[in-house]
């Protein structure tokens, strides 16, 4: 085994080197020290701006250095080292600096712990552009598109302001991101100017405001007014609302063809129907519409207008009943309108115009017609009536009236009795002549002219003093229906012959009938009424009488055709007949005569 000392010989060797060795680098080391030299300065600094960023740039002068330092002065303060770059670098961007804030950069090279001189200094601040020539580009009912010119590239946006009173107050409407040129404001509400302006906003600097633009909204009238539906009492209209910041409409109406206007009804500004339920039929409307806002109302909008008509009656029936033997018509129809005053009934006959057979209150919807005529279609219709509006009629309908079948209970033919004075009964009439012989005054028969018999009565009158009476007598109690009949044949008509009907002795007129001049005549309470219809000369022709003395009416006939048709009786009695009922009176010297023959009394069934 070796002894520990033989190592200690070579231990000491080993130290010996180590030491030597590392002596020797630290003195190169020292050697290389005093030789080096600092790095070149960089130079030719200069800073441009970017959207984000300030980006400061150099020429790099040295060949040796380890790197740059670049610093940073704010607002003419205190120098501070921003940060360091590596070697052959030659710009340096800073980011997100303030409008506003002077900035100034320097560089330096450095090499170990050498730095060179400074760069030159270079200084930038960024101005606060303000938005540019904002205008109103477009607009709407309620909205306005504004734009502007961006001046800049580095603002982080805009606020966009308004002031509804002339600029004394603003607020905040809109705060839009960098580069944005228009924006579109909504919401508006018409009669309001606005003031629009708007400035940039760099960091917590803000721009000078643009300059400003005014917008005036006038205030939109209701379009497309019009009717939407109506009745005969009522009227609903609708319109169009023109805008979202009306506070309602104001609904107007005139009567007198727009000269003046009464304002009926204000409504919320979601309405665009309202029903006018205070309409007369017959009377022309105007209507129009008003937008109301806050701040004011709109010209009137378009007008409507229409004139509301009665509804019509419709299904007219015609139905033949039995009145006591007499034919009546039952006129019926359906009630249609709420708003009538009352109803016409009217009725005409073929080639004939039309008259007016009855008028009633509202509500009515029957009549009976007590007189149609017969032997002939009696046409009728019906409508709805006010004080000003009239309705469309019912369709025509018609019903054809078969004449009453007549149940003669007295008659006188002449034929059986002798030429001359004739105070005699015959047929169950007794016929009572004033004896005025002597003067060829009264009634007599002849046999020239004769109606299908041998005989006929004359009445003939020659005297110009007095009356020739001839009385038909004793026809007593008679009611109901009454109808008289008789031949007449006329040889002149320049002169005068009366017929009149009465009661007991003469004393109580109930009707009078004449002929005079050509025409007949009838009298009434009032005097003579002349009919329209010519009697013919030198021909026979059918006169007939009829009395109603329930309703205390008669009319009267020629040939057939109704001359007059229910006229009141001038006096009205107990509702019969009795003692004389036929008087014919031969008057104002007649030497030309009249002539009767078949004359018949009896009831209509």
């Amino acid at each position: 085994m070796k002894s520990h000392s033989a190592w200690i010989p070579f231990l000491l060797v080993t130290i010996l080197v180590t030491a030597f060795s590392l002596g020797c680098s630290d003195l190169l080391d020292s050697f290389q020290d005093d030789e080096a030299e600092a790095p070149d300065a960089p130079s030719n600094l200069t800073i441009n701006p970017m959207s984000d960023a300030l980006v400061v740039s150099w020429w790099d002068n040295s060949s040796t250095e380890d790197g740059f330092g670049i610093e940073i002065q704010i607002d003419n303060g205190s120098w501070a080292l921003l940060d360091q770059v590596g070697r052959d670098n030659t710009d340096y961007w800073y980011y997100d600096p303030e409008v506003g804030v002077n900035y100034g950069f320097r560089v330096y090279a450095f090499l170990d712990d050498m730095e060179s001189a400074y760069s030159n200094t270079a200084y930038y601040s960024l101005d606060a552009d303000a938005p540019q020539n904002l205008q109103v580009v477009n607009n709407g009912t309620d909205w306005v598109e504004l734009s502007w010119d961006d001046p800049s590239d580095n603002e982080d946006g805009y606020e966009l302001e308004i002031s509804e009173d002339g600029g004394n107050n603003w607020s905040l409407i809109a705060e839009l991101d960098l580069d944005e040129t228009s924006y579109t404001v909504g919401e508006l509400v018409g009669g309001i100017t606005y003031m629009f302006r708007i400035k940039a906003i760099y960091g917590s600097m803000d721009s000078a405001y643009s300059n400003s633009v005014e917008f005036t909204f006038g205030i939109d009238a209701p379009t497309n007014l019009m009717v939407e539906s109506h009745g005969e009492n009522w009227v609903t209209l609708s319109w169009d609302d023109p805008a979202s910041y009306n506070t309602g409409f104001e609904i107007d109406r005139s009567v007198d063809e727009g000269s003046t206007w009464t304002e009926l009804e204000t409504v919320d500004g979601n309405t665009t129907t309202w029903t006018d339920y205070d309409v007369t039929p017959g009377v022309n409307y105007i209507y129009r519409v008003v937008t109301l806002t806050e701040t004011g109302q709109s010209e009137p909008s378009s007008t409507v207008e229409l004139t509301t008509s009665l509804y019509a009656p419709t299904d007219l029936y015609l139905e033949l009943v039995d009145n006591n033997g007499f034919p009546n018509v039952n006129v019926t129809w359906q009630d249609n309108s709420s708003a009538e005053h009352g109803y016409t009934v009217e009725r005409r006959i073929e080639g004939n115009s039309w008259e007016v057979v009855r008028t009633s209150g509202a509500d009515v919807t029957s009549f009976v017609d007590e007189s149609p005529y017969v032997d002939m279609n009696n046409y009728y219709r019906v409508c709805a009536t006010t004080d000003i509006a009239t309705s469309d009629y019912t369709d025509e309908a018609f019903i054809y009236i078969s004449a009453p079948a007549f149940n003669v209970i007295a008659s006188t033919s002449f034929e059986d009795m002798a030429v001359g004075y004739v105070p005699v009964t015959q047929g169950g009439i007794s016929w009572n002549v004033i004896d005025r012989s002597a003067e060829d005054v009264g009634m007599f028969v002849a046999d020239d002219p004769v109606y299908e018999g041998s005989r006929s009565a004359q009445l003939v009158d020659n005297s110009t003093t007095d009356y020739a009476n001839v009385f038909m007598d004793n026809i007593d109690n008679l009611t109901g229906h009454i109808r008289v009949e008789m031949m007449m044949y006329c040889t002149a008509s320049d002169k005068v012959a009366n017929i009149f009907f009465q009661d007991t002795d003469g004393t109580s007129f109930i009707l009078t009938g004449i002929w005079n001049y050509g025409t007949l005549e009838y009298r009434d309470e009032n005097g003579w009424i002349q009919t329209s219809y010519t009697y013919p000369l030198e021909t026979w022709f059918e006169l007939a009488f009829e009395f109603d003395l329930d309703t205390d009416e008669w009319s009267m006939f020629a040939d057939g055709d109704t001359v007059v048709a229910d006229l009141p009786f001038l006096n009205p009695d107990n509702g019969y007949f009795d003692g004389t009922m036929f008087k014919v009176i031969a008057a104002y010297s007649m030497a030309e005569p009249i002539y009767i023959d078949e004359v018949k009394v009896g009831t209509v069934q």
